[in-house]
């Protein structure tokens, strides 16, 4: 049973300011969160408006969508902005798959809406069982304790108010409320890592041991905590080898673990914006460079260098290299 409340005030501690774009698919997760998000602009004053992107894969099963999609948002009384997907640019790459294309196209369409509307944040109805598939997804995938932590409320500029939230009181909750939603047929294709998850591995667990739910959240709790305390330590560490003009201690950093070396070393990049993936085997190559006797530049990409002299490293642009 959903404490309505409860969620209200959890949403309000999320939101960033007033503006909100909502990112409505018209499926059970992202109609109730529009629900509570119209709920609560009975008591706080919010502009909402409702994004949905229309990706043609699924002919008129999409149109359908797109049209419950803006009845909906005519009939809550909020501001609603579609797209076709086709028409969207997706710079970043990615693995090929249908699944992901669509991920990236979504979060490029919102974070477009996002800054043409002048908005403070995206909301996602991304809920508990969503958390479940994401851990078993990027644990068949080799990810690291970081990527098992899973989705965060707060993300940047993206808040998930659901995380915490069953599907099946969200469904109970609209069917309490007379609110359908779609059913995307899409969900039910074993080609989707995903829907093999929901759909095959998930039962049998819940099967094995009813209390499978509780105990994934509370071990994926100890996860995030766990990984606040390595993020502190990181941040501690990257402190003291650091000056402020970014020059680094390399005799400090060689006395690291390989570990800590690594997560230093990750926010190093992640710090000055640097624009790879940063896979293991890159932060590997990085580090065999640092650790090794030889000085000079060690290229990362076309952009970027890590400079290395005497005792000092640097982390510097191409353009700085040819000064």
């Amino acid at each position: 049973m959903i404490d309505v409340n409860a969620l209200q005030e959890h949403i309000k501690q999320l939101i960033l300011g007033p503006r909100i774009i909502v990112g409505l698919s018209g499926g059970a997760d992202s109609v109730f969160l529009l629900h509570q998000l119209v709920l609560l602009s009975k008591s706080t004053p919010l502009n909402i408006i409702a994004a949905h992107l229309q990706h043609d894969w699924r002919g008129q099963e999409d149109v359908a969508d797109a049209l419950f999609c803006k009845e909906l948002a005519v009939k809550l009384g909020v501001q609603f902005v579609t797209k076709d997907a086709r028409d969207i640019v997706i710079k970043k790459k990615w693995n090929g798959s249908q699944e992901e294309l669509g991920r990236h196209q979504r979060r490029a369409f919102l974070h477009q809406v996002l800054h043409e509307h002048n908005a403070d944040v995206i909301a996602l109805g991304h809920q508990a069982q969503d958390q479940e598939e994401t851990f078993f997804i990027r644990l068949l995938r080799g990810a690291s304790l970081e990527g098992l932590c899973g989705m965060q409320p707060k993300d940047g500029l993206i808040i998930r108010p659901l995380l915490e939230v069953q599907r099946t009181d969200i469904e109970q909750w609209l069917t309490s409320i007379d609110q359908p939603w779609c059913q995307d047929s899409d969900n039910t294709n074993p080609r989707f890592l995903r829907n093999r998850i929901r759909h095959e591995l998930l039962p049998v667990l819940r099967n094995i041991d009813p209390r499978f739910t509780s105990n994934f959240a509370r071990t994926l709790q100890q996860l995030q905590q766990e990984q606040t305390l390595i993020d502190e330590l990181v941040q501690s560490t990257f402190e003291q080898i650091f000056d402020t003009d970014g020059n680094g201690n390399l005799p400090h950093f060689k006395k690291l673990s390989p570990m800590l070396q690594g997560h230093v070393l990750k926010k190093l990049f992640i710090t000055n914006g640097v624009q790879f993936n940063l896979s293991a085997g890159f932060i590997d190559e990085a580090l065999r460079f640092l650790n090794s006797p030889r000085g000079g530049t060690h290229m990362l990409g076309n952009s970027w260098a890590l400079y290395k002299k005497s005792d000092t490293f640097q982390l510097i642009t191409t353009t700085e290299r040819t000064l």
